[in-house]
Order: C-alpha cells, then sequence, then structure tokens
C-alpha cells in the first residue's frame, strides 16, 4: 500500500474535527504521485472512489458545495485517467 491509502485509513478513523484534513491530506498525496505510479488494481480503484466520496460528502455536509463539486468532478477524472 502506499503512503495516501494509510492517509485514507486514518481519516476513517479519526475524529470529527481531523477528518477533513486527514481525507485532504491523502487525497494531495495520491495526486503527488508520478503518472503511471498510482495503482490501478480494482481494490485500489474502488478505495481512491471511497476516498473522493467521503472528501465530498464530508463538504457537501459543511454545506461547502463548490468545494464539494470540485472534488467530486476531480475524483471522476482521476478514475478515468
Amino acid at each position: 500500500a502506499t503512503e495516501w491509502q494509510y492517509r485514507y485509513l486514518d481519516a476513517v478513523m479519526a475524529d470529527p474535527d481531523q477528518h477533513l484534513p486527514l481525507l485532504l491530506e491523502a487525497e494531495r498525496l495520491l495526486t503527488r504521485l508520478p503518472y503511471g505510479m498510482a495503482p490501478r488494481d480494482a481494490s485500489s480503484l474502488a478505495l481512491q472512489e471511497d476516498l473522493y466520496r467521503a472528501i465530498t460528502r464530508t463538504l457537501f455536509d459543511q454545506e461547502r458545495f463548490l468545494d464539494a463539486l470540485y472534488y467530486s468532478e476531480k475524483g471522476k477524472q482521476q478514475l478515468l485517467v
């Protein structure tokens, strides 16, 4: 597993006040991987999808709709590339 996956799992188990910062850190670590280095197996892709859904859901719950839309679309792009 890569660092972003561990950070995402930390976020899943984190206190609510640390949830979003850890999710965003996991996303930052994922997007900083060189092209082609992000795992493309089915379980890793599912975890990436879960990461972006969690970010989107958290931002939506905080009524940060523009940010939620941004990460929703970014997640779709990441999974398509």
